[in-house]
């Protein structure tokens, strides 16, 4: 067995959580959402700091709320 293929073997999927992007162990930068392949070793510390997502966490749903634009507020605005 070479090397590369031990290297190989010492990788694990894991999925890139939102709004972050990982250097896999195959050189390939991964979006958020894309399948990453992590050592082993690094999986848990990259949990921890939140790069990737946890299968046991509850996915927080994206807020979508009204959006603010300036223009849309008050044109003038006085002072007593």
């Amino acid at each position: 067995m070479s090397a590369k293929d031990t290297a190989s073997a010492n990788l694990v999927e894991a999925v890139v959580a939102r709004g972050r992007s990982v250097v896999d162990g195959t050189g390939e930068r991964k979006l958020a959402g894309e399948t990453a392949r992590v050592s082993v070793g690094e999986v848990k510390s990259l949990r921890a700091a939140g790069y990737l997502v946890d299968p046991k966490a509850i996915e927080v749903p994206v807020q979508k709320g009204p959006k603010l634009i300036p223009s849309d507020g008050p044109s003038m605005v006085r002072l007593a």
